[in-house]
């Protein structure tokens, strides 16, 4: 099953959402309370994919957005995830990532994984993209 992962940064926490397109479920998601290290984001990132790969998932991409007190953190992670082996990570602006309406009650999403799964689900217009470094 093809999956997207979602994740946010914010000077808090971690947070990240696996989304299956085709069922328009989220299949897992979690949140860690950090201090802003992109190391530990990374780590967070790999768990999720692992645990979705021995569920018989496929991580299609990921999707990250974060706030901006986590910006530096935000670019050092979206260079990790792909130096990790992550194929395609696309950067969601916070605005975008905010902009997702998600009903708690139908998805399980709390207020701390809306902005991950609103990563996961938002399509930004191609002049609000944020390049990669």
């Amino acid at each position: 099953m093809h999956t997207v992962l979602g994740l946010s940064l914010t000077s808090d926490d971690v947070a990240w959402v696996l989304w299956d397109p085709a069922g328009g479920t989220v299949v897992d998601h979690d949140v860690l309370a950090l201090d802003g290290d992109a190391d530990i984001a990374g780590a967070f990132a790999r768990s999720a994919h692992a645990l979705a790969r021995a569920c018989g998932f496929d991580v299609d991409h990921v999707r990250l957005t974060w706030t901006r007190e986590a910006a530096r953190d935000g670019l050092r992670l979206r260079t990790q995830l792909g130096s990790l082996g992550f194929s395609e990570v696309e950067v969601v602006p916070m605005a975008c990532a905010a902009a997702v309406s998600v009903d708690p009650e139908t998805t399980g999403v709390t207020a701390r994984l809306a902005l991950a799964s609103g990563a996961a689900l938002a399509v930004p217009h191609a002049d609000e993209a944020i390049p990669a470094p």
